[in-house]
């Protein structure tokens, strides 16, 4: 339904980053904030940023760790700031995202 030439209250929302970043980049919790349901979320994206909330969050966050590591900061201390419980979480994951185990993600970033 729209209301007043809007689809949607989310295109009301202009910090979706900020957001993310206090979801811990999790799809359920960001929609939590956003009062609405995950699929609602996930068909506003679609529909607005041709993105899932998950890829979107995936992207955030690995800028968020990039910039994080190149700033000097390890990897354990950061793991539970970007969403992760143990830095092997965070390492498998890197991996999964960008291609590189988190050691060798903070070489390529040294680069």
């Amino acid at each position: 339904m729209k209301t007043n030439g809007r689809e949607s209250g989310l295109d009301e929302i202009s910090d979706w980053e900020w957001r993310a970043q206090q979801a811990r980049y999790r799809v359920k919790s960001l929609a939590l904030s956003c009062e609405c349901t995950p699929r609602q979320l996930e068909r506003y994206f679609a529909r607005r940023f041709a993105i899932t909330p998950h890829s979107w969050m995936d992207q955030l966050r690995l800028r968020d760790v990039r910039a994080r590591l190149h700033s000097g900061e390890l990897p354990k201390n950061i793991t539970q700031e970007v969403g992760f419980a143990h830095a092997p979480q965070l390492s498998f994951w890197c991996k999964r995202v960008s291609g590189h185990r988190l050691r060798e993600f903070v070489g390529v970033l040294a680069r």
